[in-house]
């Protein structure tokens, strides 16, 4: 904050890397906490928020001649994707992304009956020394290239090694398992390198707050990607206050300064969610 790590008094602090509910299929709320009775005390002047891309602070800001922090307009995109997502390709199970998320303890439910899963098709990935993939399974079967299957052969927990396609070129791979009950495919390996799903930006949101026509304008999503929020016991007010001139920032989710409108609470537990 402002340049200095703050000291949180928390009991629990937070591991590296820690995943958080924001950006989930959960509700989320700008200005109060989810499921408790806390409130922002703030005023807001425009709220970004940027999927798939990690930004600096000069993305939002900028210092003047008297070196006082100003904030400035986002000119940037709000859904931005990077990488290759893998697990689009792959079909016949739920939660696909799940053996392309880098872990090997996660993998989709599937059911050793015989049935032939789609791990990858329509790619086109270099593959000239190695091709490993990760299972826990008792009679496993891979296809690679749509050929045919490998013996079937127990894996627990483990890599599997496959043969290099010809041509050096990954392009597809099936696999099955008939022993009965259930198995995990968690990773898959190529030329040393386990497969990530690449980042998919599709919840960017720019409220402007330029509209104040009504409490359903405050919420209108300007990033033209209609991510619309519903704006919860809120009135607007006229510009020129004090703390028209204050950024905030709530999480990572920016809020700028400048508005056309100031928005002010009229009652209690407002917010904003979608």
């Amino acid at each position: 904050m402002n340049g200095v790590q703050p000291t949180l008094n928390y009991s629990q602090q937070p591991s590296q890397n820690a995943q958080f509910a924001v950006n989930t299929a959960a509700e989320h709320r700008i200005g109060g906490d989810a499921g408790s009775s806390e409130w922002l005390n703030a005023y807001l002047a425009e709220v970004n928020f940027v999927d798939g891309q990690a930004l600096a602070a000069s993305d939002f800001g900028e210092y003047d001649s008297n070196n006082v922090w100003q904030p400035k307009e986002y000119s940037g995109s709000y859904n931005v994707s990077t990488g290759t997502v893998y697990s689009s390709t792959s079909s016949g199970m739920s939660n696909p992304e799940l053996m392309f998320d880098g872990d090997t303890s996660t993998s989709p439910s599937l059911s050793a009956n015989g049935t032939v899963y789609t791990m990858l098709t329509g790619v086109s990935i270099p593959c000239s020394s190695s091709l490993r993939i990760n299972a826990n399974a008792n009679n496993f079967q891979v296809s690679v290239n749509g050929g045919s299957f490998t013996s079937a052969t127990s894996v627990n927990s483990t890599y599997l090694s496959l043969s290099v396609p010809s041509g050096n070129t990954l392009t597809s791979l099936t696999f099955k398992d008939g022993a009965g009950g259930g198995y995990g495919v968690r990773a898959l390996e190529v030329d040393g390198t386990v497969l990530v799903d690449g980042a998919v930006g599709a919840n960017g949101f720019y409220l402007k707050f330029a509209d104040n026509s009504s409490n359903a304008a405050l919420g209108t999503d300007s990033s033209g990607n209609s991510n619309t929020w519903t704006a919860n016991n809120f009135a607007v007010s006229a510009p020129g206050l004090a703390t028209a001139g204050k950024a905030l920032k709530l999480f990572f989710i920016p809020v700028m300064a400048t508005p056309p409108v100031l928005i002010q609470a009229s009652g209690s537990n407002q917010i904003w969610s979608g």
